[in-house]
């Protein structure tokens, strides 16, 4: 057997592949030429609507309807005010009492209680008691020589009299001195009881019951 050259079997697959080729491609050409089958229909739909019945005709014409409901009015509303009944008072609600602030306690500690001496009572005031007119002259008309009369209200001409009370002892030294009634005049109330004990001591009373007593004289200050 003889053996085929290279360019003997390249010529014969050629020729094997023209062969397989020729099939395909009379297919395809089959293909190409045959008629296209026609588009297919839209399909019809339907629908039912329900029709209303028919109006009976309106007797009247629409203009003088439409004329006769624009001019009619609506009625005036009455309105009606309540009159409240004189015999019924109206109830009073008294206003709410305003409540009194708490009080915040105290921080402070109380403080500890002590005992007091307890205080020995004032001595009773001694009664004024009156003497005998003799004493009484003697003892004014001592005053009078050491009493002076203040040079602001001579000059001023201020006149007036101070009532004082005063205490004596045994010997007539003046123990105490005060000022019952003023003169009105501060210069004259000041010589009243200057000149008690100026005039210390006076005359022993009589009476043994006026001494430690309150005796009360007037001591007159008058321009002559």
């Amino acid at each position: 057997m003889k053996a085929v050259s290279p360019g003997g079997r390249l010529v014969i697959l050629l020729l094997s592949a023209a062969l397989h080729a020729l099939p395909l491609a009379g297919l395809w050409q089959w293909a190409q030429s045959a008629p296209e089958a026609p588009p297919e229909p839209d399909a019809l739909t339907i629908e039912m609507v329900r029709l209303a019945p028919p109006q009976p005709p309106s007797e009247r014409p629409p203009g003088p309807v439409q004329t006769e409901a624009t001019a009619r009015k609506a009625p005036p509303r009455q309105v009606l005010e309540r009159v409240p009944d004189a015999s019924v008072e109206p109830l009073r609600v008294p206003p709410p009492e305003e409540a009194a602030p708490l009080e915040k306690p105290s921080d402070a500690r109380p403080a500890p209680a002590t005992t007091a001496p307890a205080s020995k009572p004032a001595p009773p005031a001694p009664k004024a008691v009156s003497a005998s007119p003799d004493w009484r002259a003697r003892l004014l008309a001592h005053i009078e020589q050491h009493k002076r009369y203040p040079a602001e209200a001579r000059i001023r001409r201020q006149q007036g009299a101070a009532v004082v009370c005063f205490t004596v002892d045994a010997q007539g030294k003046v123990l105490s001195r005060r000022l019952l009634r003023s003169s009105g005049v501060p210069s004259l109330d000041a010589e009243a009881l200057r000149v008690l004990r100026a005039a210390s001591p006076l005359p022993v009373p009589a009476e043994a019951g006026l001494q430690g007593q309150e005796i009360v004289v007037v001591l007159e200050f008058f321009i002559r």
